[in-house]
């Protein structure tokens, strides 16, 4: 890869195939991207690939192609998963793409209509791709890998040692495509006759081949499994919490890391940004950790939502207040702990939450994308984007970092479209599909009218 290449993460993700998308449909990612419209019109559908290799990826052992039961979605049957209308689908695919245009296609077919096979994986760089399909002879694989080891295009030359070279000397090298969990890959396969050096040389072959390719599908995969992902169910509140390991990395479910994080903060006297955040959204003035043991803590809140003279003991376990609390402090720690480049994904942070705070929390993912953090949105509170809207005509943020999908269903077959909009300096989105603004006006309009007969 090229040493002067700055990894900003995925910048567009298109999927088709994919229950209720059909036809390929492509969203562009920015560092807010916000992702609207109707109930079971698409909006999760599209992530959810995604999800789905990062579970792959992240699984203890080799669960397949694609492993569909895990922790962050489950599913019982390839069939959950394709697309049924207008025709029934067999595949399905996920593109993604990188600031440097980098572009990874793959395709995950059915098989034995409970689990995924790759049938085909596109790596393109620089208008030069590398196509690979699971049935390749091993002289297609020779042909296709040739001209990039003579390009060096996929770094596949090491020191004084020339692959080309190398691939002239044994022409009964035998070329094969193997799954390396939901990706391809090349092996050269030793020969059986072959003397111990040159199965040796072989060797260095067989660990080359798949980890020079795979040294630029690295950073694909470094995106998918940085990934931090929140529900839109967060969990009810626990009066007692399971104390986790902190890292950079937060394998499966961000929910389970959380109290973990608070616990890490607390000890390093770095709970005072978490604290401002919840102060800011009126809920309490602060969040403190009960350490029970090692392994287990409790969670509590200040009763009030400022601090008082005296208070500072004055709180309560979370089990004990209201949701909005439970349900929004995970997004603030994962906003907090995210780093520069990192993806948030966020299914509907407003729930449960006040229509101040809903407000209110439009200023602190702001504040988390202006440093660098990356946030994708899935929302139905106007609230929330009129906020967003307010501070980019404050110029708190670019309007050039908002992107917004709108998202609405075929009438006819349920299928998903999916229509792109821009902020202007002032914020407004110029052309502006039937929102949730639309329905509140009518509402009040019914109301008024009502009342006035």
């Amino acid at each position: 890869m090229d040493s002067s290449y700055t990894d900003e993460g995925i910048t567009s993700l298109s999927v088709r195939g994919f229950k209720s998308i059909a036809d390929e449909s492509r969203i562009e990612l920015r560092p807010l991207t916000i992702l609207a419209g109707a109930n079971s019109s698409g909006k999760s559908s599209i992530i959810q690939p995604l999800l789905l290799m990062k579970q792959t990826l992240e699984a203890t052992y080799d669960p397949g192609a694609l492993y569909s039961d895990g922790p962050l979605l489950q599913f019982t049957s390839s069939d959950q998963l394709l697309s049924s209308k207008p025709v029934k689908s067999k595949s399905f695919s996920l593109s993604l793409e990188l600031s440097n245009s980098d572009r990874l296609e793959i395709e995950f077919g059915q098989d034995k209509k409970v689990a995924f096979v790759v049938n085909k994986m596109k790596f393109t760089r620089n208008n030069n791709t590398l196509d690979l399909k699971v049935n390749m002879t091993s002289e297609e694989i020779k042909n296709i890998t040739a001209p990039y080891l003579e390009k060096g295009i996929f770094s596949l030359l090491s020191g004084n040692y020339n692959v080309i070279e190398e691939m002239e000397k044994d022409k009964t090298t035998n070329c094969k495509i193997k799954r390396d969990r939901c990706f391809l890959t090349v092996f050269f396969v030793v020969p059986k006759d072959n003397s111990e050096l040159e199965k040796e040389r072989m060797m260095r072959w067989i660990s080359w081949i798949p980890t020079t390719i795979g040294a630029d599908l690295n950073i694909f995969q470094h995106n998918i499994t940085n990934l931090i992902h929140l529900p839109a169910w967060r969990g009810s509140p626990k009066r007692i919490y399971n104390k986790t390991a902190v890292g950079d990395v937060f394998p499966g479910r961000f929910t389970e890391y959380f109290p973990g994080i608070i616990v890490d903060w607390y000890e390093k006297d770095k709970l005072y940004k978490l604290n401002a955040c919840l102060k800011q959204l009126g809920l309490t003035w602060k969040v403190m950790p009960k350490i029970i043991n090692e392994t287990q803590v409790e969670l509590h809140v200040g009763r009030t939502c400022k601090s008082v003279r005296g208070g500072g003991s004055d709180t309560v376990n979370i089990a004990d207040v209201g949701f909005g609390v439970s349900q929004v402090l995970p997004i603030l720690v994962a906003l907090l702990v995210a780093r520069k480049g990192q993806t948030v994904h966020i299914e509907e942070p407003e729930i449960h939450l006040h229509p101040a705070a809903q407000r209110d929390l439009a200023k602190i993912i702001t504040t988390a994308v202006n440093r660098g953090v990356r946030v994708i949105m899935e929302t139905h509170s106007s609230i929330l984007l009129l906020g967003v809207q307010t501070l980019v005509a404050k110029g708190e943020m670019a309007a050039d970092d908002v992107k917004l999908h709108w998202f609405s269903r075929n009438k006819k077959d349920g299928t998903a479209k999916i229509e792109p909009g821009d902020l202007d300096k002032n914020g407004a989105y110029g052309d502006w599909p039937v929102d949730f603004d639309d329905v509140s006006l009518e509402q009040e309009e019914e109301y008024l009218d009502t009342v006035q007969r």
